[in-house]
């Protein structure tokens, strides 16, 4: 069996446990397209442009802090409306933020 640095999963009840007992030194990462599914359910249509772009705003940060930041900010716009998201969003912090302790691949361009 190989090793594993980091395992992206939809946040299914038990799986983090058997990644863990699997590959005890992986990482467990939810998945952001699940989490913005299911943050979407809470909204209406309407205001699902707006509520995605701001939520990429925190999945693309730079590192946790700038991320944790972003959050604040989406707070501040969304929580009035939708409270539930802000709840989602800060109830899965932890299984939400691993990747970000990587550094951000730098995209070459080609001319």
């Amino acid at each position: 069996m190989g090793d594993v640095c980091i395992v992206c999963c939809d946040g299914l009840t038990g799986l983090p446990d058997a990644i863990n007992v699997t590959w005890p030194q992986a990482i467990v990462q939810l998945c952001v397209v699940h989490l913005i599914r299911a943050s979407l359910r809470y909204a209406s249509k309407r205001y699902w442009a707006p509520l995605t772009r701001d939520l990429k705003l925190i999945y693309t940060a730079a590192d946790e802090a700038a991320a944790a930041a972003a959050l604040e900010d989406f707070a501040g716009t969304w929580e009035a409306r939708y409270p539930a998201i802000v709840k989602l969003l800060r109830a899965h912090w932890a299984e939400f933020t691993p990747f970000l302790a990587f550094r951000a691949c730098r995209r070459m361009r080609v001319a």
